[in-house]
């Protein structure tokens, strides 16, 4: 629960510094494997993916990966950006 918790903090900021908007207030977890962390140690990774809008109009997917608790990665979709 905590990881979800942190991937969701950490989308909402990064989406607010990029004007978008998240959409759902929701990430849902959509992989989890085991995986090395930098010191060969095995933790858990997760992605989780998430919904975006950059003019209310559209939906874009977004992903976000952790390594244990840690942020290891965010892609969004390309979005269109309204002048």
């Amino acid at each position: 629960m905590k990881s979800r918790e942190a991937a969701l903090i950490f989308v909402q900021n990064h989406c607010g510094k990029l004007n978008l908007q998240l959409l759902d207030e929701y990430v849902a977890l959509n992989g989890l494997w085991v995986k090395r962390n930098k010191r060969g140690k095995l933790c858990l990774w997760r992605s989780y993916q998430f919904e975006f809008t950059s003019t209310g109009n559209e939906r874009y997917n977004g992903k976000v990966t952790l390594l244990s608790q840690q942020i290891t990665g965010i892609e969004l979709d390309p979005y269109k950006i309204d002048n």
